[in-house]
Parts: C-alpha cells; sequence; structure tokens
C-alpha cells in the first residue's frame, strides 16, 4: 500500500481507538490490544477533571509520598494510573503549568512514559516462546532467564504488585497467575 508506513500505522491506532469508544472491538481484540500494549490512558474523568477534582487526588498523591516510610512507598494502581495519565497529557500538552509544578514538586518526572525495555523483551521472548511450543510454560533447564522473570511476574501478581495491563498481557499467551 502506497503512502508513510508511519502514517499508515497512525491510521488504524485511531481506528482501533475509534472502535474502542464505539464499544465495537470483542474481547479478543481487546486482548491483542491490551498485548501489544495499546491502551488508552486518558479517560474523561481525567481529563475533564477541575480544579478541585485535580486538587484532591494531588493532595492524596501528596500525603501518601509524605507519610510513607521508604518500605510502603508503592502507590495503588489507581494512583499510578493517574500519575500515567497525567504524564500522558504533559506529553499532548494539556497539563497547565501549575499542575506541572505541583507534580514536579513531589519528584514526579513528567517527562517519563512508561519504557520498559526488560518487560517488552521478556514478554517478546514469551510471545515467541507460546508460537513456538503452543504453550506458556517455560522450563528452568531450557530458558533460565526467561523462568525466572515469569516467576516473578506471578510472585508480584499473587502479591497484588503487577499492573492490571502487564497481568492481561500474560493472560493473553496463557499464563497461569492463579494458583
Amino acid at each position: 500500500a502506497p503512502g508513510n508506513p508511519r502514517l499508515r500505522v497512525l491510521r488504524w491506532v485511531e481506528t482501533q481507538r475509534a472502535l474502542f469508544v464505539d464499544g465495537r472491538l470483542s474481547p479478543g481484540q481487546l486482548r491483542y490490544l491490551t498485548f501489544l500494549g495499546l491502551t488508552w490512558v486518558l479517560s474523561d474523568k481525567v481529563v475533564d477533571a477541575d480544579d478541585a477534582q485535580w486538587l484532591s487526588k494531588w493532595k492524596s498523591l501528596k500525603a501518601h509520598i509524605g507519610s510513607a516510610d521508604e518500605q510502603d512507598r508503592r502507590l495503588s494502581f489507581e494512583m499510578q494510573d493517574w500519575i500515567t495519565q497525567q504524564r500522558a497529557m504533559c506529553y499532548l500538552n494539556m497539563l497547565d503549568g501549575p499542575r506541572k509544578s505541583k507534580l514536579s514538586s513531589l519528584g514526579i518526572d513528567l517527562t517519563v512514559m512508561a519504557a520498559e525495555p526488560v518487560w517488552n523483551t521478556r514478554l517478546s521472548e514469551l510471545f515467541a516462546h507460546t508460537q513456538e511450543l503452543g504453550h506458556a510454560e517455560v522450563s528452568m533447564e531450557d530458558r533460565p532467564e526467561l523462568y525466572a522473570w515469569l516467576e516473578r511476574c506471578v510472585l508480584e501478581y499473587r502479591e497484588d504488585r503487577l499492573s492490571p495491563t502487564k497481568a492481561a498481557q500474560l493472560k493473553c499467551l496463557g499464563v497461569k497467575l492463579q494458583t
């Protein structure tokens, strides 16, 4: 097909997003898009938040960061998602200066968009493994690094430390996260 490959990909992604908004993607399509890491992080609730709503979330984050000791700095998935949405809004120039300043004052790096090379590498290895063998069971003898990574993921899931997006990606490949 003629045309710029980047524009074709952009058109495809925008089509998928429109289908998602219209509720016209099948569960299988949603799982595949999740596996690819394509999730639309900007919710209307966050984008349209007035100053009082935004400030309430920021104060909750500030209180958690201020009161938590080093052992308990882990944020809820809801708060992690909120921060991700703030980063996305910043990237799209939709986050105003005062909000940027308040987030920066808490040590939130707004330039970081979740690039996780180890996760992406291991997930790609697991995908290749499932394509080759037809299952997601990994042997410690054959693939020790992948096995160790997968064991950590399962443990994090059981301890409620694995994000829902990552859990969905693993489930799409057939990983059994439940005991």
